[in-house]
């Protein structure tokens, strides 16, 4: 039987040209870094459709302007959800995304660094 793809992995391909992309924190952020993570979503016999928290860190000294930095990727990252409908990365197509939850400054416990978050959904079918 086909698989949905996993949507971390689809993710750090899609996303990857904007800012390196992990899915766990980086012990040293020296950079803009991107963490994609699977929160939650539903799931039937045809399509998976996963809700996932994208966060962008940017350490104070790494741009100009850290939070003016981080909302600036946010939003890159933003328009590519909402054009993500028939993309494919990762050798995987993705059939449609959205956001679910806009992007939110949260603090982080590293005062050193800035944190805007973004909950998207994507939907995928088996392949």
């Amino acid at each position: 039987m086909k698989t949905f793809p996993d949507v971390e992995e689809w993710l750090i391909a899609y996303l990857g040209d904007v800012a390196p992309v992990y899915t766990v924190t980086p012990a040293q952020i020296n950079g803009t870094v991107i963490q994609v993570n699977r929160v939650g979503g539903s799931s039937d016999l045809i399509t998976d459709r996963p809700r996932v928290e994208i966060a962008v860190y940017v350490p104070e000294g790494a741009e100009s302007s850290a939070r003016a930095e981080a909302w600036r990727i946010t939003e890159i990252i933003r328009n590519r959800i909402d054009e993500a409908r028939g993309k494919v990365a990762g050798g995987k197509l993705c059939d449609n995304g959205r956001i679910d939850n806009p992007p939110q400054l949260r603090p982080d416990a590293n005062t050193s660094l800035r944190l805007v978050v973004t909950t998207v959904q994507l939907s995928f079918r088996r392949q």
